[in-house]
């Protein structure tokens, strides 16, 4: 590299001394790897190369660079070496390589660009592929605009009459919003938030499939005319409004979520922070908790300790008989249970260890085709119970190969 870049500044020196126009210069090395070097572009090698490179390409712009084997090349004959007499008669010293006296009969470059030597002076590039994840849905990303329930509805609300008028030049909407396409736009924005967590179980109720795996399955939920997914229950025959009696369902953790509960709970004079006291009694519970009178004889008991007893019966028999029913596991279709099967009679003057273990012998099915009671054989008899008054034991057949 270094005697190309000898023979760059030689040249451009010459040139600048003669004053001859000349029409086309060409520069012979019989290094291949510095001639594919220079004919690289500096910005792809190394500092070393690219520096020399620059510099050569600078001296002399647009000279050709050509090959020439050893056989042609005049230096070879002193670098390895030669007696003066050979030297003194040697036609190629004196005169150079015949095929330079000719253009015609100058050869062609076949410099191979991929040898170990040359690459190794080229920078390893790196290629970075940058993926962005960027959202189309223009209601997600017009979430973030405010904070303020109202003014959403109404920047969404702008958007689709901007997006209209786009469309529709000729038909174009004017003056203020009203509130019936404010609340439709909103209804937009409740459908967008429910699938965006809520997907799989909007598209099964479409379908007209069960959604039993579901974490609403026990709010019965269904779609309405606007596809908008809302909680069934008892009220449906109440006169109650639409939104009274079925709610929207939305996303806990869903930022319109957080925006409509800051819009109702805005009121800067209430300083109340919903429990579960509003509940079940309507208002916070801030009394003292109450002694435990259940299971004390009425005989020493005052007669407001009576009404206290009451009442502390009736919540333990609602949360037994209930609110355990709303618990998930119950919204589940049961095997019924068959004759045959091991199950322990529940008996509550006796500790759980001491139960009496029997085989079904009948079973009694109610009109909902569910079994309702049950005829055990035990011991010591047989006796009635009802499907509540029993454990069924799990039972698993083995099979056992011999070999």
């Amino acid at each position: 590299m270094s005697a190309a870049l000898l023979l760059a500044c030689l040249v451009s020196k010459v040139i600048s001394i003669i004053q001859v126009p000349i029409n086309h210069i060409y520069m012979w090395s019989d290094s291949t790897i510095a001639l594919a070097w220079i004919k690289t572009p500096h910005e792809k090698l190394k500092t070393y190369v690219s520096n020399r490179v620059k510099t050569i390409n600078t001296l002399c712009p647009n000279f050709d660079c050509r090959h020439v084997n050893s056989a042609g090349n005049p230096a070879d004959l002193i670098s390895r070496g030669t007696s003066a007499t050979n030297l003194v008669n040697n036609s190629l010293w004196f005169h150079g390589p015949t095929f330079i006296k000719s253009e015609i009969s100058l050869p062609v470059d076949t410099i191979e660009l991929n040898n170990n030597e040359f690459l190794n002076e080229v920078k390893t590039s790196c290629a970075s592929v940058l993926i962005c994840n960027s959202s189309n849905d223009f209601i997600i990303d017009s979430l973030n605009l405010s904070n303020s329930f109202t003014k959403l509805c109404r920047i969404v609300s702008y958007i689709f009459r901007f997006i209209h008028n786009s469309k529709n030049p000729t038909e174009r909407k004017k003056g203020k919003l009203n509130a019936s396409k404010i609340k439709e736009d909103s209804n937009f924005m409740v459908k967008k938030a429910q699938l965006y967590a809520l997907s799989k179980e909007i598209k099964g109720l479409s379908n007209g499939l069960d959604i039993k795996q579901s974490k609403i399955k026990n709010l019965v939920p269904f779609l309405d005319e606007d596809n908008i997914l809302r909680v069934g229950g008892r009220l449906q025959k109440t006169r109650l409004t639409q939104d009274e009696k079925h709610p929207k369902l939305l996303p806990a953790k869903h930022r319109l979520t957080k925006i409509i509960m800051e819009f109702f709970t805005k009121d800067p004079h209430d300083y109340t922070a919903l429990t579960p006291g509003h509940f079940l009694i309507g208002r916070p519970i801030t009394s003292i908790a109450e002694p435990q009178l259940i299971e004390k004889s009425d005989n020493y008991l005052s007669r407001w300790q009576k009404i206290t007893k009451l009442l502390q019966q009736v919540w333990k028999n609602w949360k037994r008989d209930y609110l355990n029913n709303l618990r998930n596991k119950w919204q589940f279709d049961k095997n019924n249970v068959s004759p045959n099967d091991m199950v322990i009679l529940k008996d509550s003057d006796l500790p759980p260890y001491k139960w009496r273990l029997g085989r079904i012998q009948e079973i009694i099915k109610g009109s909902d085709g569910y079994v309702k009671v049950v005829i055990v054989r035990v011991s010591n008899g047989i006796v009635k119970r009802g499907i509540s008054q029993i454990c069924l034991l799990p039972m698993q057949v083995y099979t056992s190969v011999i070999l």
